[in-house]
């Protein structure tokens, strides 16, 4: 069943869009300094993501400093478009298998 969505090219490309396009924080810029993709290089993504859907692994996340009321700051860590895209791919497999289960 996991395997499906990681196999389904619509699932793969319907990730990409949320993290490029339906997303809040789809212009912030991860520490590649990309805050955002043409068309040509979202389905060079997609197919990045078909080629490392099994041996993914992290990338460095870009830290930004917050402010707080307090004077004191707090770090924000933001991960590349890349890295986001993965990430809504298994937020979409977790949810398909949630679904099933209950």
């Amino acid at each position: 069943m996991r395997n499906s969505l990681l196999k389904s090219r619509s699932a793969r490309l319907l990730a990409i869009r949320q993290v490029t396009q339906l997303n809040n924080g789809k212009k912030t810029a991860g520490v590649d300094g990309k805050a955002s993709l043409n068309f040509q290089e979202r389905f060079e993504l997609e197919v990045l993501l078909k080629q490392k859907a099994h041996a993914w692994t992290h990338s460095k996340l870009r830290e930004i400093p917050i402010p707080k009321k307090d004077g004191s700051k707090r770090i924000l860590k933001v991960p590349t478009i890349k890295e986001r895209a993965k990430q809504a791919l298994v937020k979409l497999m977790l949810e398909q298998w949630i679904t099933i289960i209950y």
